[in-house]
């Protein structure tokens, strides 16, 4: 076990500031990994996903898709690596995604249980694109958004951390039990773990 960091962001929606605002975080703190967590652009289309990654100029790139960019699940891409019903080993800790809206999501969730068979849930980290339920999931209108049963998923396997995006005016950091959540946003997180397996992680401003 080594010490390592990730740059997670989320909801670029093929915004050419927030490409570059991330390339700046990306040069500045030189992270082992990328995770993004959805909405990576506004289009449906591959090749407009595949474009947005590339200008990050990065690899290893992880991510889930969100709500906007289709659902192209096979979709290949050199420097990067969709995450979706796949756990990956990194560092000694498994990244474990689940991608989508909320339609999705709860059509994939009955299936997370086995993906995560056997995995110390303390070395578990989530990503997701939308959030659990309650946690960083506030619209503006201060309805919580967030879905019910990634909530029950939680609840029950409390893994050390879910990475999530989707809901851009909630922003920020909550605990659901012994899980971490961090709504990433497009600025994007730091995430700091040591040879001890003590996180920490802060929010780019």
């Amino acid at each position: 076990m080594t010490n390592f960091k990730i740059y997670a962001i989320s909801d670029l929606h093929s915004s050419m500031g927030k490409v570059q605002f991330a390339s700046k975080v990306i040069k500045q703190e030189k992270p082992d990994i990328v995770v993004i967590c959805g909405d990576i652009s506004h289009s449906s289309r591959a090749d407009r996903l595949k474009h947005v990654i590339s200008l990050l100029d990065f690899a290893p790139i992880y991510f889930v898709l969100g709500n906007m960019d289709g659902q192209n699940i096979n979709v290949r891409i050199s420097n990067a690596f969709n995450l979706h019903l796949k756990c990956k080993n990194l560092f000694g800790y498994y990244f474990c995604g689940f991608g989508g809206p909320s339609d999705i999501l709860n059509e994939v969730l009955p299936r997370a249980p086995q993906i995560v068979s056997g995995l110390d849930p303390n070395k578990i980290i989530l990503i997701t694109h939308v959030p659990p339920r309650n946690h960083c999931d506030r619209v503006y209108s201060g309805k919580n958004v967030g879905n019910t049963n990634l909530r029950k998923f939680i609840v029950n396997l409390q893994p050390r951390m879910l990475l999530c995006g989707h809901i851009h005016e909630d922003r920020g950091i909550s605990k659901l039990g012994n899980t971490t959540i961090i709504n990433v946003g497009a600025k994007g997180c730091i995430i700091q773990i040591d040879e001890d397996d003590i996180i920490k992680y802060r929010l780019i401003s």
